[in-house]
């Protein structure tokens, strides 16, 4: 049987006999009383900071649980803590609203733009002269830039080119389509911001065809709505990865090559507010010795095939017309060699707009510099759009080991790269979204995101671009933790990209804006528009 023992105790600890406190709660005060000293060093030497507890910037502790008035803290004081919509302001709350409400109901129906026929000057003794025709003048009704709170900064006028396009096309003027390119990283990869901008701009001013689209993105993020996109077999050749050595990606920063049997489809879709028609394709290619062959067929008819050997190597273009309507497009390697092509481009011939959609997953600022000059001066040429937005930094922001100097050299040489390219295009520079991280039970703007945003901004000032802080009109700082925490959710949980609904919000907040600007250029006084109309003044004094 096995034999047990007591446990002999030290001497030095007396057994208590009821005076005075037990050894455990003495034991205990002791340990409270370092823990106390431990927690008070971080607040008596500065650089022990990061170690506090709690600083001004963190939420009241337990100040939530006293709450009786029913009424939610404010922006600044939800920081990400709270769940629901509860810290969101009110355009905040409004975006929510209209995230929410589907686009085909009598509400979300665009308000039409008024055309105001103006009589001719007056001639002298006023005496009427037939020959003088009276001037229409556009009037844009307010509930299309109401609510902006982040207008575009625009010292330069950089946006008249564009809101001249723009003009036209509303006049609808015979061939007057506005073109609008934004490129990107994932924040538009999926074609969500970009699509409730160009679906809001297309009801409004006419539905011109979907854009631009590749023929393989080498992504399975990439992802393009109001169109049906297929693809296989194609081999992506990226700008991001220097993917082809000759430096040829097209206007999408992707080549596509493909052998016998490779293919792709594009159609028209069945339902929605746009892309339900179409009258034009075309397919962007390169051309070179040795090359393949393809086939385009229209609805399923005859393959049409297009020969793209070449003595040396050049770009082309191939362009379909087909009657104004519901169609599919298949295009087919046939082989022969390698095919290369860049991109599809479906439009109609009709006054409207045009909104490519340019985000390349994994894209930071330097990789389009990637692109050879020459090609890339050709290709925008070949495009020719009205408007260039440039959207990058939400990749840059993690790179932590490049300095702010370094990154400043970069981004000016891509700014000048499309200032150089199509001088008489707007460039409009847009920030990156908030991106978040956890930080003291909340979540906070990662620090480097804005001395980041300083460098685009006054870049895009010095090089003659307009500026749109996307950041700023989601809220600024902290607004993506406020965004992961609405209902319905905006933002997702890497604190980095919108919802569907939260990137609906941004294209609404982006369509805004660009009206806003609009009415300013056509004259009409902005309630409350301070901040624009300086903004519209600077640039007329800089001219």
């Amino acid at each position: 049987m096995a034999d047990f023992h007591e446990t002999e105790t030290s001497d030095a600890v007396d057994d208590w006999q009821g005076e005075g406190l037990p050894v455990g709660v003495r034991l205990s005060g002791l340990a409270a009383a370092g823990a106390l000293v431990v927690l008070i060093i971080p607040f008596l030497v500065p650089d022990l900071e990061r170690f506090r507890v709690w600083t001004p910037e963190d939420p009241t502790p337990f100040a939530g649980k006293f709450r009786t008035d029913g009424v939610g803290p404010t922006v600044a004081e939800a920081g990400g803590h709270l769940g629901g919509s509860q810290g969101l302001n009110e355009n905040e709350l409004a975006a929510l609203s209209e995230a929410t409400l589907p686009e085909d109901s009598e509400e979300s129906a665009p308000a039409p733009i008024l055309v105001v026929e103006e009589p001719p000057p007056a001639q002298e003794g006023d005496v009427e002269n037939p020959s003088v025709e009276s001037r229409p003048r556009l009037v844009l009704p307010e509930s299309l830039y109401d609510g902006v709170t982040v207008p575009i900064r625009d010292p330069n006028g950089a946006m008249k080119t564009f809101y001249q396009a723009l003009e036209q096309t509303a006049l609808k003027r015979d061939g007057a389509i506005t073109r609008i390119a934004h490129w990107g990283d994932s924040a538009i990869g999926a074609d969500g911001m970009t699509s409730a901008t160009r679906r809001l701009l297309q009801r409004q001013f006419g539905d011109s065809g979907h854009g631009y689209i590749l023929i393989e993105s080498g992504s399975s993020w990439y992802r393009h709505k109001d169109i049906v996109a297929t693809s296989k077999g194609w081999k992506a050749q990226k700008i991001i990865d220097k993917g082809a050595k000759d430096g040829r990606y097209g206007f999408g920063g992707v080549r596509a090559r493909g052998y016998l049997g490779a293919n792709a489809t594009f159609k028209t879709v069945e339902k929605g507010p746009v892309g339900k028609k179409v009258s034009r394709l075309e397919v962007h290619m390169q051309k070179g010795p040795g090359n393949g062959v393809f086939s385009v067929s229209v609805d399923d008819g005859e393959r049409r095939r297009i020969e793209t050997e070449a003595e040396t190597t050049q770009e082309a273009v191939h362009v379909i017309e087909v009657e104004d309507g519901a169609h599919q497009f298949k295009i087919r390697a046939e082989g022969g060699g390698p095919v290369y092509l860049y991109g599809a481009v479906l439009e109609r011939d009709q006054p409207g707009v045009v909104y490519d959609c340019l985000g390349l997953v994994g894209a930071r600022s330097q990789r389009l510099l990637n692109a050879d000059e020459t090609h890339w001066r050709q290709q925008l040429e070949t495009r020719d759009p009205d408007l260039m937005v440039l959207m990058y930094g939400g990749n840059d922001v993690g790179d932590k080991r490049i300095p702010m100097e370094r990154y400043e050299k970069v981004f000016r040489q891509l700014v000048q790269r499309f200032r150089a390219t199509r001088p008489e295009a707007t460039c409009l520079v847009m920030s990156p979204l908030d991106h978040g991280e956890r930080h003291r039970g909340s979540v906070r703007t990662v620090p480097r995101l804005h001395p980041l945003m300083e460098v685009q901004e006054r870049i895009a000032i010095e090089e003659g671009c307009a500026w749109y802080s996307v950041f700023d009109a989601m809220g600024g700082e902290g607004a993506m933790g406020r965004w992961f925490k609405a209902s319905p959710r905006l933002g997702w949980g890497d604190f980095a990209h919108a919802t569907p609904a939260g990137a609906k919000v941004l294209g609404t907040y982006f369509f805004k804006a660009l009206m806003r600007g609009f009415a300013e250029h056509l004259g009409q006084e902005i309630p409350g528009g301070e901040a624009g109309e300086r903004a519209g003044s600077e640039g007329q004094e800089g001219k």
